[in-house]
């Protein structure tokens, strides 16, 4: 094996150890006094609950890696990436009894986000929208800072279950879970609790129901990544970059949450960029447009993406011409959804993103405190632990040897990463909350990886691969996360 690649697989093992180390000592990553993460145990008596995920998974990825590139098998690939990444997901949440209904706990709960209260509350609404962002201020935390997207998620589902007599008796069949019982324990559990409504039995099916879709949305975050990295480096480099998407530990674990369908659309948007730039498309880079419309209408910050896709499309475009009509086109997408919502649904897109802002300066330098200094190093460290050690590792190794058909791509996330941590406009929790801006890493991770592993990639990919999974597990099993709140 060459000596470098050798060098660099054990950097990989010895920091995945390392980080594992950590974990297990109870170690606490973050600044003390405003944002750590947190430690609990629990145990190894479910691991048995990983086999199942861990079969499908690996079976998945290795079908995946020994498709033959074509239109065709590009379809069934895609299609075996996302069983295997919901399988492997699900598994690692079984690792908990009765996962489902701590899903549910999550969705409804008030202390990790009161998206699910406030879409109950919800009779007219058009009329709910039109006072939007005057409302958000009586939001808790989470929701006072976002638009209305997860809120309009959650309604949406609630009305198909409650519409669906069909669907509730299917999930009571599937899950043993009665509504009225699941409704009573998570009336109890919450309570009084400043930002809760109590939920009826079908408003409980729906977090029910909202617990399974979130990680099947977000799951879609692996196909994507393949088809993106299929585009820019062929069927073994995006087969790559999906399997390791598959193991991202930010995606696996932070779930379920509205953040996998931010990854989800970050994921398609980055794909549109992709085809857009290679053909120089105004319709491909609308389609971008118009993932990056609906992430807006999810998270404010993913502004953030919209900088990266505007980068890429100057950086790579092929003549002026060209890259105003990428550029076109993604403006274009983008404000055919906003402007969309505002005229159909009455919501005031400048009045809210005012709202969310204010809110969000408060929550950041006043509620929290937090400071500006120590953040410029634990954003970024934060950032490459849940990215994983392996990805990090292979995107560092990408950044540095820039693929050609990838330039565009990294050079419009490295500047979007360099201005959004010295801006200073998150500080702590990126681990989570910038979730979406992984996928350019994993696109970069797998073309590295295919690319420069030469006569060994299979080594590289099997030694990558195992650390990334050994690191999802201890952290899993080890820290405090969304599932628990």
């Amino acid at each position: 094996m060459d000596r470098r690649l050798a060098c660099w697989l054990g950097g990989i093992a010895l920091g995945t150890a390392a980080v594992s180390a950590t974990c297990l000592a109870g170690w606490s990553w973050g600044v003390p006094g405003e944002w750590q993460w947190l430690h609990r145990g629990l145990g190894l008596g479910r691991l048995w609950a990983l086999l199942p995920g861990a079969g499908i998974g690996g079976l998945a990825a290795w079908r995946s890696l020994r498709q033959r590139a074509g239109r065709g098998q590009a379809a069934a690939t895609a299609a075996l990436l996302w069983v295997g990444a919901l399988a492997w997901w699900l598994s690692l949440a079984a690792l908990q009894p009765h996962w489902w209904v701590r899903g549910a706990t999550t969705i409804a709960s008030p202390v990790a986000t009161t998206y699910f209260n406030e879409a109950t509350r919800i009779s007219d609404p058009k009329a709910y929208l039109a006072d939007y962002p005057a409302l958000m201020a009586t939001f808790t935390q989470h929701a006072s800072t976002h638009p209305p997207g997860p809120i309009l998620l959650f309604w949406g589902i609630n009305r198909l279950v409650a519409g669906s007599g069909g669907m509730q008796a299917a999930l009571r069949a599937a899950l043993g879970t009665e509504g009225t019982e699941l409704a009573a324990a998570l009336n109890r559990a919450f309570g009084g609790m400043r930002g809760y409504s109590p939920l009826t039995g079908a408003e409980a099916m729906g977090a029910l129901l909202a617990a399974l879709l979130l990680p099947a949305v977000g799951a879609l975050a692996a196909p994507l990544v393949y088809l993106c990295g299929r585009r820019l480096g062929g069927h073994r480099a995006g087969a790559t970059a999906g399997v390791l998407a598959m193991l991202v530990p930010a995606w696996a674990l932070f779930s379920p949450e509205i953040d996998q369908v931010l990854v989800a659309l970050s994921a398609l948007c980055c794909l549109g960029c992709a085809w857009a730039v290679r053909w120089r498309s105004f319709w491909a880079a609308a389609l971008a447009g118009l993932a990056l419309g609906a992430a807006l209408l999810v998270s404010l910050g993913a502004g953030a993406l919209a900088t990266m896709a505007l980068v890429w499309a100057l950086w790579e475009g092929k003549g002026a011409w060209g890259r105003l009509r990428v550029a076109a086109g993604l403006a274009a997408g983008t404000a055919a959804v906003l402007v969309a919502v505002q005229l159909s649904l009455g919501l005031d897109l400048w009045a809210m993103l005012r709202a969310g802002m204010a809110a969000h300066r408060t929550i950041t330098t006043e509620t929290a405190t937090r400071s500006y200094l120590p953040w410029l190093v634990w954003n970024p460290v934060d950032f490459a632990l849940f990215a994983g050690v392996g990805v990090t590792a292979w995107a560092l190794v990408a950044l540095v040897r820039r693929p050609e058909q990838a330039r565009g791509l990294l050079g419009g996330w490295a500047v979007t990463m360099v201005a959004l941590v010295l801006s200073g406009v998150v500080r702590g929790e990126v681990g989570r909350i910038w979730g979406f801006l992984m996928v350019p890493a994993v696109v970069g991770a797998g073309l590295a990886l295919a690319r420069l592993a030469g006569g060994r990639y299979r080594w590289a990919l099997i030694v990558t691969a195992a650390c990334l999974a050994l690191q999802v597990v201890v952290f899993r099993l080890t820290l405090l996360l969304i599932l628990e709140y």
